[in-house]
């Protein structure tokens, strides 16, 4: 929640992007990468118009088949460089208690 609300300040339209992104995963839940585990790394592209940036958000995602439902895990500005730590997606997965 705090990732999101710093990245909503930083890109003026990362809100447009991150709803469109939404309503992709309501369509199609396993859009993106899989990275096992029932979870998927997906992009959602950001910008600003005032200060001329275009980056990429990294959203992770867990499916829940059973229940159809999908959790929001992880989302992040995507930087040059920067590995996912897998052990900290698990531990996200096993927090859920599902």
């Amino acid at each position: 929640e705090i990732e999101l609300k710093r990245m909503t300040k930083k890109y003026t339209h990362f809100k447009a992007g991150f709803e469109n992104f939404l309503t992709s995963i309501e369509k199609e839940p396993t859009n993106g990468l899989h990275l096992g585990s029932n979870c998927y790394k997906s992009l959602v592209k950001v910008h600003t118009k005032e200060r001329g940036k275009v980056g990429v958000g990294i959203v992770i995602t867990y499916v829940d088949h059973e229940r159809e439902s999908v959790y929001l895990l992880m989302i992040k500005e995507k930087y040059k460089g920067q590995d996912l730590d897998l052990k900290e997606l698990l531990t996200m997965v096993y927090a859920l208690e599902i």
